[in-house]
């Protein structure tokens, strides 16, 4: 995937601030090359496209390139924080308690 920004064809964004603070982004579309901006990045009949604004304020749109990684399909998400060893055999199969359980068990 590259960094580079692929600014949308035929779409022009441009924001109104009103004197409550409210904005609303108004979006005129020439359509002939916005057509033609779709059909060259269709992606499964859909095109993804973000609305932003510029360090200068200005708003704009461009194609959303962001793919999901599916090379670690069929692996079991990992935990937030790090990897952890497994589980040892002994206790995966207690994980909803043992009622045999007794306070004379616990080690404090």
């Amino acid at each position: 995937m590259s960094k580079e920004i692929i600014f949308v064809d035929g779409l022009i964004v441009k924001e109104h601030t009103f004197p409550d603070g409210n904005t609303n982004q108004n979006l005129a579309f020439k359509i002939e090359e916005i057509t033609e901006f779709f059909q060259k990045h269709n992606d499964n009949g859909w095109v993804n496209i973000v609305l932003t604004k510029s360090k200068a304020g200005k708003r704009y749109a461009k194609l959303d390139t962001w793919k999901k990684d599916n090379t670690q399909q069929g692996s079991q998400p990992q935990p937030k924080g790090g990897n952890y060893p497994p589980m040892p055999n002994d206790m995966q199969g207690n994980q909803q308690g043992n009622n045999n359980d007794t306070f004379e068990d616990v080690p404090f």
